[in-house]
């Protein structure tokens, strides 16, 4: 019986919110999904501010790829991005392109991470 390639390279977990791609050894270990909360200090107009974020699992040589606002949208202009800081912890960059000082709610969001370790 043949086995799909693909089948054998692609594995998802949905329990740990994980898809592995490659054979051990080979690329990344798995692209990885997590949610956390965030109150974003109040930000002056093109302005940044930044927060330290518990992400567990997350370790040198991870790459944060996206942080994505699950229970609300920033307004137009407000832009975030993560990067790693320490062993489980993300630095949260929080810029305010908008026209004023922005001060937006405590908020969750989505994490997507690259697991090279």
């Amino acid at each position: 019986m043949r086995v799909d390639p693909l089948k054998r390279l692609i594995r998802y977990d949905h329990k740990k919110r994980t898809l592995a791609l490659g054979q051990a050894g080979d690329g990344f270990k798995a692209l990885r999904i997590t949610e956390v909360t965030v109150n974003l200090a109040s930000t002056l107009q093109y302005q940044t501010s930044m927060a330290d974020v518990t992400v567990t699992g997350l370790a040198a040589g991870d790459v944060v790829l996206a942080v994505n606002g699950k229970s609300a949208a920033l307004t137009d202009g407000a832009i975030l991005f993560g990067r790693y800081k320490s062993a489980n912890t993300m630095c949260l960059t929080f810029f305010n392109g908008t026209a004023g000082t922005y001060d937006p709610a405590s908020q969750t969001f989505n994490v997507v991470w690259l697991d090279l370790t």
